[in-house]
């Protein structure tokens, strides 16, 4: 999750950490979530954070997860078959982002060699649409309508 929370903030956070905590009331326990701020050195919790942050970070800590779980293998003794996260689906992840924390997050997807596919679905503008195949879905009348466009590198 670090390289991709220094990507997706600009090198901004780094050193994200989760701390457990005890529970409160009717709550059970919880995980305090932590980054270092970069520009000024502090240590800030995720309710200091501004909202494009919290999305910049929460979304770092889903592909970090994902990354790690595609790599986990089972004991030789056991029964079960090694799970095999190959892909990662994106709904909506850029909408609390800024235009420059857009870009950084659309770039490291189409570099990264993390996962064999990535489906991202979103409402919003990206630039390298030329590299990456897409399906276009668009209202005409009462009908939807898909549109595959291929990459410039399978035509």
């Amino acid at each position: 999750a670090a390289s991709y929370l220094l990507r997706f903030t600009c090198g901004q956070y780094s050193n994200v950490d989760l701390v457990p905590t005890k529970p409160t009331g009717e709550r059970g326990s919880g995980i305090l979530l932590t980054v270092l701020d970069e520009s000024d050195g502090i240590v800030k919790s995720k309710d200091m954070l501004s909202f494009g942050d919290r999305t910049a970070v929460g979304l770092a800590l889903r592909l970090g997860i994902s990354k790690t779980m595609s790599r986990i293998k089972t004991l030789k003794e056991s029964p079960q078959k090694t799970p095999r996260i190959r892909c990662v689906l994106l709904d909506e992840p850029l909408g609390g982002l800024d235009v420059s924390r857009r870009k950084e997050v659309v770039d490291q997807l189409v570099e990264d060699e993390g996962f064999e596919q990535i489906f991202l679905i979103t409402h919003m503008e990206i630039d390298r649409k030329e590299e990456i195949p897409r399906v276009i879905v668009r209202k005409e009348g009462n009908v939807s309508v898909a549109e595959f466009i291929a990459s410039k590198e399978e035509t």
